[in-house]
């Protein structure tokens, strides 16, 4: 593998990425951009485990509160990149949802990817 041209290519990707709004969005930090990977996951999962209490657990680690992810969540729901909804079978719980803008824009910027 030739690593000197995956570097470049992954930079020229990165810079890319100003086109895909959500993708800019959730690559502030570790944080926004592991909530995004585990609610493109759990998207595309066979067995999607949809509850937002999962998804904060998957998120949270020793270095990040709970009360940041809320916030990160929140402003994730302000921009629209992601849906909250009642849970289909437990309506004390929430469910996370990418957007189609998120889920359109992910599968973009995915493909640049596909040549490395």
């Amino acid at each position: 593998m030739d690593y000197l041209k995956f570097i470049n290519n992954l930079k020229i990707k990165k810079s890319k990425n100003i086109k895909f709004s959500s993708v800019k969005f959730f690559s502030k930090d570790k944080i926004y951009f592991n909530l995004y990977l585990n609610v493109l996951e759990n998207h595309y999962s066979i067995n999607p485990e949809d509850n937002i209490e999962k998804i904060i657990k998957s998120v949270s680690n020793e270095e990040v509160s709970r009360p940041t992810i809320f916030k990160v969540i929140e402003l994730s729901l302000a921009k629209k990149y992601l849906i909250k909804e009642k849970h289909k079978k437990d309506k004390r719980k929430f469910t996370l949802q990418p957007s189609a803008l998120m889920i359109k824009e992910f599968e973009e910027w995915a493909k640049l990817f596909k040549n490395l």
